[in-house]
């Protein structure tokens, strides 16, 4: 291969141009930095101002657990300002050569103004442990994610090692200064903030409430801030969720919960679970006004083989819905009454159309309301019809079958029609 004058390329020449372009450009580094070097107090000064930016104070920190004790340090983030920010400092990651599922990478930090240099060359395998198992990475952009993930954290350590410690420790002051002082949300806010964040790692607020031994709302402002380095630990990958809270323990007690407050309670005299019939509890305890009634009348004749708690229970509802309290009787009615509950609620209905028929006729007392004497209507309706004559009486009244009318008039009409039908 020649250029245009016809002098001839080869590979050897190629390498040498690239070779020496990348020695100017250090040493082109290196003079700049000689030339202007960096200010010490301005670049504290500007390490400091970055850190009073509550978004940057949040990550700036992470804890993970060792040897029985916690161990916190500045998060990659945090790393990051404090390189941006020191001057003439070059730092980053490269991948120097990729085989057949592994990655050979290096991370780097030089002061080009001292010439100290910190490198870290390591291989990535292209897996991922999840859930307890080892998953292989075939998508490049799965590979490139995690390898990114590990350099970043072998970039800090780079930086750390440049930048010194009472530099670092500075930034790392100032930046829990910024969360304890900070008045951008109440701490109501910023808790209900915390648990979304965390819940998105799959840690529960059962779980939050354990770590800390009491309740969420009783967090105080610097177990925010712990908090929220432990979250910063498990994003960045320096530690578990198994190594901060105890999610057996929390997932054991949530199921213990559960089955209590699905547990029914037990019935009194409970029927045969192989034929419950139409007087088990379950079957008619939940049904409303509107359908008790027709369900009642339908049933009724089964009502007396009831356990005798049944059948008042049974009774007591029917009154509540349908039946005006009645005067109190005297000890020997009352004994009679409830020894036969079924033969009360018939006396009574019987009671009631007297009334009702006296009313009508004029001779009577009209003392009861338009709810009471519609009630009166439709109870005369289920004791003296079957339910196969009202429901063509309501067809041809024209009225929805199974719905009592809405209005006494409505009822009255149903209650006529019933016995035009009876007559013919």
């Amino acid at each position: 291969m020649t250029d245009e004058f016809g002098v001839q390329k080869t590979s050897s020449n190629l390498m040498s141009v690239e070779q020496q372009r990348a020695v100017q450009e250090v040493q082109a580094m290196m003079i700049i930095a000689k030339r202007f070097p960096r200010d010490v107090d301005e670049c504290l000064l500007r390490i400091k101002k970055a850190c009073k930016r509550v978004a940057l104070a949040e990550k700036a920190t992470y804890v993970y657990p060792r040897g029985g004790k916690t161990v916190s340090g500045p998060s990659i983030r945090l790393a990051e300002v404090i390189a941006q920010n020191w001057t003439n400092l070059v730092f980053g990651i490269r991948e120097l050569s990729q085989s057949e599922g592994k990655s050979e990478v290096e991370s780097f930090a030089w002061d080009v103004e001292t010439n100290v240099r910190q490198v870290k060359t390591f291989a990535v395998k292209h897996q991922r442990k999840a859930k307890g198992s080892l998953k292989i990475l075939d998508d490049p952009r799965d590979i490139y994610e995690h390898t990114a993930n590990l350099g970043a954290r072998r970039m800090r350590a780079c930086v750390l090692g440049i930048v010194p410690g009472d530099i670092v420790e500075a930034a790392e002051k100032q930046c829990q200064e910024t969360l304890k002082n900070r008045s951008d949300k109440p701490l109501e806010d910023r808790i209900r903030d915390m648990l979304d964040v965390f819940a998105e790692l799959g840690v529960t607020k059962p779980m939050i409430e354990l770590n800390l031994g009491h309740k969420t709302g009783a967090i105080i402002e610097q177990e925010l801030i712990n908090l929220g380095q432990i979250y910063n630990s498990l994003k960045d990958g320096m530690s578990k969720r198994g190594d901060w809270f105890k999610v057996d323990e929390v997932k054991i007690d949530t199921d213990l919960k559960a089955a209590i407050l699905k547990k029914e309670p037990e019935l009194t005299n409970p029927l045969p679970a192989d034929d419950p019939g139409p007087w088990h509890r379950p079957n008619w305890i939940n049904i409303r006004k509107a359908g008790f009634q027709k369900y009642y009348t339908k049933h009724r004749d089964s009502l007396p083989e009831q356990p005798a708690d049944i059948q008042k229970e049974v009774n007591d509802k029917f009154q509540s819905f349908y039946m005006k309290p009645s005067a109190p009787q005297n000890d020997a009615q009352n004994t009679e009454s409830s020894q036969n509950p079924s033969e009360e609620l018939k006396t009574a209905n019987s009671s009631k159309k007297q009334q009702l028929a006296s009313t009508e006729d004029g001779t009577g007392t009209a003392d009861l309301t338009e709810l009471e004497l519609k009630e009166e209507v439709i109870n005369q309706i289920a004791n003296d019809y079957t339910p196969e004559q009202v429901k063509k009486a309501q067809l041809d009244r024209g009225y929805a079958v199974g719905v009592w009318p809405s209005t006494l008039d409505g009822c009255q009409a149903l209650l006529d029609r019933l016995k035009e039908n009876a007559k013919m």
